[in-house]
């Protein structure tokens, strides 16, 4: 009878050890998802501000090229065009780049549901594939109990 005691209160002491393990896994996990989101985030802001900065400086560009050409007529009119064009492009670049980053970012809710799926198929994969392991040591502790009350 000690002996089934014991291996509950051990198996009982694996479960809560290896809940302990798992949590601390999952919250440095969790904590390494969250700074790559921030990271992408981050990257994502920062590429959506130079966007709007070019942006900003080539609409003013723009305007300063049209009053060029209606007042003079000359070639630097089309040298502004010229540079409002490779501002056009470097924008629509940079606003894309951006874009795709900010996609890229995972929602706090969608990273806890994704963390949560990995910890209950370990959870299955790893736990609970242990009892079926450990069947054999309780079925020997059963008929040690059964032989001592003289059914054998």
């Amino acid at each position: 009878m000690r002996r089934l005691v014991a291996g509950w209160t051990e198996s009982a002491r694996a479960v809560g050890a290896a809940l302990l393990t798992v949590w601390r896994a999952e919250v440095e996990a969790l904590r390494q998802d969250f700074a790559r989101s921030g990271r992408e985030l981050r990257a994502g802001v920062v590429l959506a501000a130079v966007a709007a900065g070019i942006g900003f400086w080539t609409i003013g560009l723009g305007l300063w090229a049209g009053v060029e050409a209606l007042a003079l007529r000359l070639p630097r009119w089309a040298a502004a065009v010229a540079v409002f064009g490779v501002g056009v492009l470097a924008t629509a670049v940079l606003v894309l780049l951006a874009g795709r980053r900010l996609r890229s970012i995972e929602t706090p809710l969608r990273l806890v549901k994704r963390r949560g799926r990995e910890h209950v198929e370990w959870w299955q994969e790893a736990v609970m594939a242990r009892p079926a392991a450990d069947a054999s040591p309780a079925a020997e502790t059963a008929d040690e109990g059964d032989g001592g009350n003289g059914a054998g």
